[in-house]
Parts: C-alpha cells; structure tokens; sequence
C-alpha cells in the first residue's frame, strides 16, 4: 500500500513539473527521498538502519533531535483568529476549509486557495504527498505589487503560476522542529531557511503559524509569496510593459 501511495505521489508532482517545465532529471533526487525504506528482511527484523524510512529533506534534522550546540527553534504562536484544522483533511481540503472562515487578521488562505484553483493543480494536493508546503496567506498576496496577482491569474500565466506555486512546495513531510539553518530544495529552486529562538525565515519572509496538519502534508503560512529571482524578473517584465 506504502509503495502504491509512493507511486501516486510521484505520478501527481510529474503532472506539476510537466506543466512547469522543470526537467523530472533535476527533480529525481528531491522525488527520491520521499521513497519508502525497503521492508524488512524477516518477520521481526530490520535491516540496520531501517528504523528511519527514507532521507532527511535537505536543512532538516531528525524528528527530536538537534545538531550539537543549537538550540531547537520555537514555533510560531498560532494566531488565534485563524481556526483549527483537522489532520483527516486533504492539503485541498484544509486550504478550503480555512478559507471559509471569517479571518479579519488576513491570515487565511483565500488568495492561494483561489492560484491553486486557478492553476488547476488541486488534485496534485489532494491526491499526493506527502509534502510540505510555505502557504501564503491573503496579507502576502496583498503584499505583491499592484497587477501582479491579477496578471497570474490570467488563463494565459498558467505556466508561470504553477512555477510560483512549486516553489512553495517541498517534496516530503518537514515539520518546524525539523527545520534549522540552510537551503531547502523545493520543486521549482532553493529557498533559504534561517531559525531562530524566535522565528523562522524563509527568504523574505517569515512563519507566522506552523505546523498546520492535513492528512498528506504539513503546512506552514508565510507572511510573504515566494519568488525566484527569475520569476521576480519575468513579473516585473510584464507589468513594466503594461
């Protein structure tokens, strides 16, 4: 069954890259190490190592542990307008469901819910994983500069707003004890990951409540949309020529 899910999974992310664009040659080692541990040699036995299924993502560290003289980063208090969630929701369902809710504080996630939609990849997250995603919510979006969320979301970008979402996504399951100082492939690029005592950044921007739950993945909502500086370029290209 483990090996089916993996399968699915890495059926769901070629659809993405394909349609991205991105060569499946440079994304095969991030896919890999979502790939279950091989199973045990005889009943009640392990092979050595085995005890921990597949690779740590790059920039993590093992659930509970830490590299020797840091300290483990403290999670972000979860705002208190935004609504729990539950673990038995699908990465769509969840963005759906605090979507739907009453969030003046803007921490919801109206405007991704509604990229996502519009990229067409909904069933990517409801159907693969796990992953992990650095959700925008609506104050990040509104953060982007005048035209360029109307200019992604026209049926024309399509492209490109599925290569703005990849990069907010990273293949494997990375919770924020996980996380620690570093790069962090995604599937469209590199972002970088500083922890602090405090918080956690991620390139420009910060996490502002981890470890959102969904029943194939984690969430983590950011205060800023991620851009790759080609794509930063590529946007301000198009609106310059408006």
């Amino acid at each position: 069954m483990q090996a089916t899910f993996y399968s699915r999974t890495m059926r769901a992310i070629a659809v993405l890259l394909g349609a991205t664009g991105i060569s499946m040659v440079a994304i095969a080692p991030l896919l890999a190490q979502t790939q279950p541990a091989p199973a045990p040699t005889a009943p009640g036995t392990a092979e050595p190592g085995a005890d921990t299924p597949g690779t740590t993502e790059p920039g993590t560290v093992e659930p509970g542990t830490a590299e020797p003289g840091t300290t483990p980063p403290t999670a972000p208090t979860p705002d208190a307008a935004t609504p729990p969630t539950s673990s038995n929701a699908s990465l769509t369902e969840l963005l759906q469901q605090v979507s739907t809710q009453q969030n003046p504080s803007g921490n919801s996630f109206n405007t991704l819910a509604q990229a996502v939609a519009a990229a067409d990849v909904a069933p990517l997250l409801q159907n693969s994983g796990p992953v992990t995603i650095f959700a925008p919510t609506d104050s990040a979006f509104a953060e982007l500069p005048d035209g360029a969320l109307e200019l992604l979301l026209r049926p024309e970008n399509r492209n490109l707003l599925r290569q703005v979402l990849a990069y907010h996504v990273v293949p494997g399951e990375v919770t924020s004890g996980q996380l620690q100082t570093g790069g962090v492939d995604t599937l469209n690029g590199g972002i970088a990951v500083r922890v602090t005592p405090e918080r956690i950044v991620v390139n420009d921007g910060s996490v502002i409540r981890a470890d959102i739950q969904a029943s194939n993945g984690v969430v983590h909502a950011v205060n800023r949309v991620l851009l790759p500086p080609q794509i930063r370029q590529q946007l301000t290209t198009a609106l310059n020529a408006q």
